[in-house]
Order: C-alpha cells, then sequence, then structure tokens
C-alpha cells in the first residue's frame, strides 16, 4: 500500500467506498429527484475535464454495455467536441440501460465507430465498473489481451476493468494495467490492495456531486500533523512517551 499512496492525486475528497456503497449513494441520488442520465453526464464529463489529452490526437474509448459503458461515451463525444479524434469500440454492443442507451446515440453524431480495436494515441478503458467481479472470460478477456498490450497510455474510468472493485480473493490478475485512473465519487478499496493496486496506476478521485457517506477514508498528513510534540533534535526517544500499535487483519 505504500507504494500506491504515493502515486495518488491528492484532492479533497478522500473517502473509500464498495461497490454496494456506490450503488446505495446512486439509488438515493434517484429517489432524492436526479435523473440517471444527469448523473452519468456528470460523472463523465467530470473525467473529460480531467483528461489533458493533446489536441488533434487520436483516442479510442473502449465501452462495455453498462453503466461504466455509458460514462464511456460521454466522455468519447465531450473529447471529440474537444477537438480529439476519437474512435469508440463497443464490444457488447449498445448500453443495457435508457440513459446509456440515449448518450451513446447523441455521441454517435461526433466519433467514430469500429468494429475492432485499433491503434491510437490514447486509450480509454470504459469496459466495465464497480460492478465486475469473478474471472474475466470469453470475449471480454481478449479485449482486456489487446489494452495490455497496447503502448498507448491507458486511463480507466472509475475501475480498471477486470480489477475487482471490493476484494481480490477471485482475482486471478487478468485485468487492465492502467496509466491512470479517474475514480468516481471516492476510493474502490481494491486500490489498496497488494494483489490489485498495481492496476490502477496514477488514482484520482473524481467528485461528482454525492453525498459521502462511507466510514472508511484515506488518512493524510493532517490527520498526524495535529497534537504532535515538537522534539529536541538532541533529545532522548524516552523524553517523548511511548506508543503501541496494534495490527491484525479480518482474514
Amino acid at each position: 500500500m505504500q507504494s500506491l499512496l504515493c502515486r495518488i492525486k491528492r484532492g479533497g475528497v478522500e473517502m473509500i467506498y464498495t461497490a454496494a456503497e456506490i450503488k446505495r449513494a446512486d439509488a438515493t441520488a434517484l429517489r432524492q429527484g436526479m435523473p440517471a442520465d444527469v448523473l452519468m453526464e456528470r460523472a463523465a464529463s467530470a473525467v473529460a475535464a480531467r483528461l489533458t489529452f493533446r489536441l488533434r490526437s487520436s483516442v479510442l474509448v473502449i465501452c462495455g454495455a453498462g453503466n461504466n459503458g455509458g460514462d464511456g461515451w460521454v466522455v468519447a463525444r465531450e473529447l471529440a467536441q474537444r477537438g480529439c479524434d476519437v474512435f469508440v469500440y463497443a464490444p457488447f454492443g449498445e448500453p443495457k440501460s435508457s440513459e446509456g442507451e440515449r448518450h451513446a446515440a447523441y455521441a454517435r453524431r461526433f466519433v467514430t465507430i469500429v468494429e475492432e480495436p485499433r491503434d491510437a494515441d490514447y486509450v480509454v478503458d470504459a469496459l466495465f465498473g464497480v460492478g465486475f467481479h469473478g474471472p474475466v472470460t470469453g470475449k471480454a478477456r481478449n479485449v482486456i489481451t489487446w489494452m495490455r498490450e497496447q503502448s498507448a497510455p491507458v486511463t480507466a474510468i472509475d475501475v480498471p476493468s477486470g480489477v475487482p472493485s471490493d476484494e481480490a480473493s477471485e482475482f486471478d490478475g487478468h485485468a487492465v494495467k492502467a496509466d491512470s485512473t479517474f475514480s468516481l465519487h471516492g476510493y474502490k478499496r481494491s486500490a489498496f490492495l497488494t494483489e490489485t493496486a498495481p492496476y490502477y496506476g496514477t488514482v484520482e478521485v473524481v467528485d461528482i456531486g454525492l453525498p459521502h457517506t462511507s466510514e472508511w477514508r484515506v488518512l493524510t498528513e493532517s490527520d498526524f500533523d495535529r497534537g504532535l510534540l515538537e522534539r529536541d533534535p538532541y533529545g532522548h526517544k524516552n523524553r517523548y512517551g511511548h506508543g503501541c500499535l496494534i495490527g491484525g487483519s479480518v482474514i
């Protein structure tokens, strides 16, 4: 975890969420009147705003059929409107949700649809999100293999495809190795696990405006700065008290 923490881009949001907590946050927003397509637009537009791809560069966005794929369609449209040459590869067809389908239909006016993955200056991974679990199989495994073999930088939306969001007990190592990941609403637990953390690359949280309800968060320097005694550089350690650290695991 130490090696990952130094690659986290600090922002204002330090909360850590499980997939179930993310789904509950989405459901709460819907009950309180936030339309699903607006929530998707807000999240994906916030990701697109942080992408610093060169003007007129080529970008391949790989979109799944779930909400993560819907986010990918919005990102693809925003990048195309910004002046990038954007290609979308959707190996599983149209998004399953009505909001994802609407965003895909609009994005098609600005991007080029391809039937096979193609080389590009940048790759955006929007194949699977927090709902993924278990080993990758079938066509998805081949798509992930292709992304792993690319020399172009890969940016993942929310979670690198193939990486479970909560724990690594079923993880077989076959997942996208992203150069950077934009994690929606908060960090995911697998970003701090030994088996899965290296797949995230540099992690940056994208705040999408939902209330934060998690009881887990990343500790920062400010958590340890408060109340620390100033030490005499020549003082003896026993003059400054003693501490007890108890560690363990639930597994």
